[in-house]
């Protein structure tokens, strides 16, 4: 029986110094070319380093230096992402979850001045997404468009969790947590208001997602020492086509006196709205393509 054991033992060791062996011998340039082809194929965005290699640790991990993302044949979905570049990106492969079927990659770096982490689960093919996660830790973002004409700076954390069939928004559920701090726009308009620069500080937001449905459990912006501070709850219903998603919102907002100084040409419009609080108040119906404020005291 001891020698038995033993014999086991030296099979293990050897079973695992060829798989060594494969592991670091393995063509990474190539893997590495159709690799960038295939995420491009099905992203529409361009993948680039300048080096490859292999880590043991985490098991069966990758190290990439210079890392770059770059809007390929798709736009990129936020104006002023990208390009989105990794000075070293850590990626790991599960080979046991590949051998029943599934892809389990994580990646994790530093970029944009904070650290960065993905997780996705993917049939064989690469085809069919399962599960997304994305965690994101002081990002220091600079003039990203969220409008045709505003943009925003500040430092982003958050959390976003998915899983389902990611083709079918319908079956989704996830949850989404995103924490802005030091907030601030440029000009910009939001349904026909125009707003000047606002100083807004922090942001926080508490959604969830199901059943094609996109819940804002809690949204709070701003506090009464900068330009704006605002609440809004409710929920989107996803359509595929996403400008006719209907829309079921209360949103309520209060600008600072030099703000309001500002408006001062628009507040008599505003007036119907106004609470006892200062607060103008509003139900959002419509769809994202054309809402639909109505007061709401």
């Amino acid at each position: 029986m001891k020698n038995a054991a033993q014999w086991i033992g030296y099979a293990l060791f050897a079973l695992f110094l060829f798989a060594l062996f494969l592991f670091y011998q393995f063509p990474y340039e190539q893997f590495q070319d159709r690799l960038f082809a295939l995420l491009e194929r099905r992203t529409g965005y361009s993948f680039s380093t300048t080096s490859l290699k292999p880590d043991l640790f985490p098991p069966l991990g990758f190290v990439a230096s210079d890392f770059n993302i770059q809007e390929g044949t798709r736009p990129a979905p936020v104006k002023g992402l990208f390009p989105l570049a990794f000075p070293i990106l850590t990626a790991r492969f599960s080979l046991l979850s590949y051998l029943f079927g599934k892809a389990n990659v994580s990646m994790a770096g530093e970029t944009l001045g904070g650290n960065l982490s993905l997780h996705a689960s993917l049939d064989r093919t690469l085809s069919e997404l399962s599960q997304f996660q994305c965690k994101a830790e002081n990002l220091k973002l600079e003039d990203l468009a969220f409008s045709a004409e505003g943009t925003l700076s500040g430092v982003l954390s958050g959390n976003l969790q998915l899983s389902g069939d990611l083709n079918d928004m319908r079956s989704v559920i996830g949850h989404l947590d995103v924490a802005f701090q030091r907030l601030r726009t440029t000009k910009f308009a939001l349904m026909n208001f125009p707003f000047p620069q606002l100083n807004i500080g922090d942001l926080s937001l508490n959604a969830d997602l199901s059943q094609g449905k996109f819940v804002i459990k809690k949204l709070n912006i701003g506090d009464p020492e900068k330009d704006l501070v605002a609440e809004a709850s409710g929920s989107i219903k996803i359509e595929k086509d996403v400008p006719s998603s209907p829309l079921d919102l209360r949103v309520k907002f209060k600008f600072s006196d030099a703000l309001a100084k500002e408006f001062d040409i628009f507040m008599p419009l505003l007036a119907p709205s106004q609470t006892p609080e200062g607060y103008f108040a509003y139900h959002i119906t419509g769809t994202l393509g054309r809402p639909l404020p109505t007061p709401e005291r």
